[in-house]
């Protein structure tokens, strides 16, 4: 992968523990489906982005956007401030870590930089689908996209009524 792309995972929470980690609970592998029509609130819905960066090429800033399919203004937009100290931070232990590789000259240094958001009471009127967009160094990448529906009545019934079926591409 090239700086700037990356990878998403949708969840029902994301919480921090000691040390750094976090916890992600309740994981979206799918669809997120809701039991009963819209709209909907879901008590919490947690977003964690991944960025692959070289951290010796790192721009001074980056954008993530959370964006919804049935809204124009994005759900979220943070400006991310890759600050000299971030840099630095993220060579602090490089190479050392890891293993030197005889056939690497250094010429970067890769990294996964992770984004966790989390919203309280996540408004959702509409079936739609969420995406997050990552502008990394003058370049858009799509990270990650979700569709939210509601769950189908019955396999008979989506059988029988295809012409509101919802295509995915």
């Amino acid at each position: 992968m090239k700086a700037g792309e990356g990878y998403v995972i949708f969840c029902e929470d994301i919480r921090a523990e000691a040390a750094g980690r976090s916890t992600i609970v309740g994981v979206f592998s799918e669809d997120i489906i809701f039991s009963s029509d819209f709209p909907n609130t879901m008590p919490k819905l947690g977003v964690q982005s991944n960025v692959y960066v070289d951290a010796l090429a790192l721009p001074n800033n980056m954008t993530l956007r959370v964006e919804a399919s049935w809204q124009e203004e994005p759900v979220a937009e943070l400006e991310i401030d890759l600050s000299d100290e971030i840099k630095e931070h993220m060579l602090d232990d490089y190479p050392s870590r890891y293993p030197r590789d005889p056939l690497s000259t250094f010429d970067s240094v890769p990294r996964i930089l992770s984004i966790v958001t989390v919203f309280p009471l996540f408004e959702v009127p509409q079936q739609g689908m969420l995406r997050v967009v990552c502008n990394y160094d003058g370049s858009e990448y799509l990270l990650g996209r979700k569709l939210i529906r509601a769950a189908a009545a019955s396999r008979s019934e989506e059988q029988s009524d295809e012409s509101e079926s919802i295509l995915i591409e």
